[in-house]
């Protein structure tokens, strides 16, 4: 049987002598892979395959064996993503985001219309492209139902990553030092302490939740920062999803962006 989809490539992964698993998410499928045969064939393929480009494909479907990959055109270039290092290198750090953070297998529309409308927001971005990998973090954390709440004021400022909410850090003192005075000792740490952002990537949250992607560059910022933020993210998303999320491609993206001030 023929059937027709739309797919966001991920990555590719060689199969045999000539042929290729492409790893996707799809409007149909979901999360989901295809084989193409014998790519010694196809000029194309190479041009067509790289990390988030969003191809139309026509895939023959037998039983429970892995779709098989019949026809593909791309709707849009994206040459800006396939040839810029920068967003080549964010590129490579939503795949493994999306590869390791999807645990459903079933199609979600809402999240496929996510990732679609980030690619070509990411094709278009000029200054504020090295916010992205940050931004697109904070949203996909909302899409998989974990979304922080922005409850955000002047004297409830500090992320903390349990509770998925701004606290009061008057509160939080208080705490520990009840804490503190319970297990007679002066040295022990609060074990909540760990799961509360500093101000500065607090603040950095509330930005990002609030700002269009379309406005990264309003958002001022350094490698550092957006390194340690990230690096935060991926630790909240972990707490609640209930696993380890370890992105080698977090260091990659910190060391080609950590000059770029937006």
């Amino acid at each position: 049987m023929i059937g027709k989809l739309q797919i966001i490539v991920l990555n590719t992964v060689k199969y045999g002598d000539s042929g290729i698993v492409i790893q996707c998410y799809s409007d149909v499928y979901g999360r989901s892979s295809i084989y193409l045969r014998g790519t010694g064939k196809n000029k194309n393929y190479r041009n067509y395959l790289h990390r988030l480009n969003i191809l139309d494909v026509e895939v023959f479907e037998k039983g429970d064996k892995m779709p098989l990959l019949k026809e593909m055109s791309p709707i849009r270039n994206l040459d800006s993503i396939r040839t810029n290092i920068h967003k080549n290198a964010i590129a490579i750090f939503i795949c493994e985001l999306l590869l390791k953070g999807i645990k459903e297998i079933e199609a979600n529309e809402e999240l496929y219309k996510f990732i679609k409308l980030s690619v070509n927001a990411l094709e278009e971005c000029g200054k504020g492209s090295a916010n992205f990998p940050a931004y697109f973090l904070v949203h996909f954390c909302d899409i998989s139902g974990f979304k922080p709440f922005d409850n955000y004021r002047k004297e409830q400022y500090l992320f903390d990553i349990a509770s998925a909410s701004y606290i009061d850090p008057l509160n939080l003192a208080i705490q520990n030092k009840n804490k503190i005075s319970n297990n007679n000792t002066s040295l022990k740490k609060s074990n909540n302490s760990e799961t509360i952002l500093s101000q500065v990537h607090s603040q950095m949250l509330h930005n990002l939740l609030n700002t269009p992607i379309t406005e990264l560059d309003s958002i001022i910022s350094n490698g550092e920062t957006r390194y340690e933020f990230t690096k935060k993210m991926l630790e909240y998303l972990s707490h609640h999803l209930g696993l380890a999320l370890e992105l080698k491609s977090l260091d990659i993206l910190h060391e080609i962006n950590s000059d770029n001030l937006y």
